[in-house]
């Protein structure tokens, strides 16, 4: 809802209300504004409000005096993710800033699936040993919901709470993450569209749920069930590249299947679209990023055997050169030497016009240190 106005308003921890203003949404739908904390002010639970209309949202905050922690407590984990319904092993360790182990001290855990709010599934309570080390054990929900901020996956919150014999209290947060899917898969064609006729450099990135590579994984890709590239393995990156040139008829719905060394597989499919036009190029560079005073070489592969391109290269936007080039046996090529006004963002469109006189383009991006 773009052009409506939205009120923010704010009360304090005793119910003042200390901040109004309106504002109007922009084209995105969007409104924000700002409120720095005085100095003197009621503590307690400040309550910040929006309203649209008669819609309106509300979300409390605690605003409270700074204390400093009494004792360090460190929270630990067995695995740096997990899956819906595993048990989550690790230990709780507290000691003073001087050193000495908190022994005897009480431990709370609470866990916690996070969605809209904080749904407490779990409680855990104990005590630490002469080391200050609190073992711990808590079991996953088997469902959970993934949130778009966390890359779909979902989060546990344990929020931990150690008292010791003195009766003073330090809170600790640790986030876990919980994925659906062992393995991430990405697809990467080198042009923004799936170019018909030409050679197609396709590269598939596998990764664990937080972006870890997974390496030496085997890779094997398929369009409508039949293999369209030999299969393989991902190297040290989680990477694994392969050629695919379509006809404009060719499906463009890729299946990619990889499994981890651990015996972990996921299966992904992609729907990616074909550059459209009777005619199609694809702009290709020896590499991504370059530094000043380098030459980069660049090709322009085209479908046609004989056509005239056209090149317009923008650094950051502003068009830094422009040229023609004859197509010979499908291939138009040039070189050129980077300077310092090429730092930065490079793009460069290739035009190319079909049989039925419109214009195709392809793009290439590179970056210049």
């Amino acid at each position: 809802l773009s052009g409506q106005p939205v009120l923010f308003e704010i009360e304090d921890g005793k119910a003042n209300k200390i901040f109004k203003r309106t504002l109007t949404s922009d084209g995105y739908g969007l409104a924000a504004t700002r409120f720095k904390l005085g100095q003197v002010l009621n503590l307690g639970t400040f309550k910040v409000r929006v309203a649209v209309g008669t819609d309106k949202s509300e979300k409390t905050v605690e605003v409270s005096r700074y204390a400093l922690p009494k004792f360090k407590v460190e929270v630990s984990a067995d695995k740096s993710w997990y899956a819906p319904g595993a048990v989550v092993s690790g230990a709780i360790d507290a000691h003073y800033f001087f050193g000495k182990a908190l022994d005897g001290a009480d431990v709370q855990i609470e866990a916690a699936a996070m969605d809209i709010g904080q749904t407490v599934f779990q409680k855990v309570i104990g005590k630490t040993d002469a080391q200050g080390r609190y073992a711990y054990s808590i079991e996953l929900p088997a469902r959970l919901v993934g949130l778009p901020i966390n890359d779909g996956n979902a989060a546990i919150d344990l929020r931990v709470q150690v008292t010791d014999t003195a009766g003073q209290q330090v809170l600790q947060d640790k986030t876990l993450t919980v994925a659906g899917k062992t393995l991430r898969i990405a697809l990467v064609p080198e042009g923004t569209a799936i170019v018909p006729g030409l050679d197609n450099r396709i590269d598939v990135f596998v990764t664990d749920p937080l972006g870890t590579p997974a390496a030496d994984a085997a890779v094997e890709v398929s369009a409508m069930g039949s293999p369209i590239a030999n299969s393989g393995r991902s190297d040290a990156f989680g990477q694994f590249s392969f050629t695919w040139n379509p006809t404009a008829s060719s499906t463009t719905e890729l299946t990619v299947e990889a499994t981890g060394k651990d015996g972990a597989s996921a299966s992904e499919t992609f729907s990616l679209k074909n550059q459209a036009g009777t005619a199609h190029l694809l702009v290709r560079t020896d590499r991504a990023v370059y530094g000043v005073g380098d030459t980069v070489s660049v090709d322009v592969l085209a479908s046609q055997e004989e056509a005239t391109v056209y090149i317009d290269w923008a650094n950051n936007g502003q068009t830094v050169d422009m040229r023609t080039l004859d197509v010979v046996s499908g291939t138009a090529s040039f070189k050129a030497t980077l300077d310092t006004g090429h730092v930065g963002a490079n793009r460069i469109d290739a035009y190319v016009v079909g049989a039925d006189v419109n214009m195709v383009r392809a793009v290439r991006t590179i970056f210049v240190r």
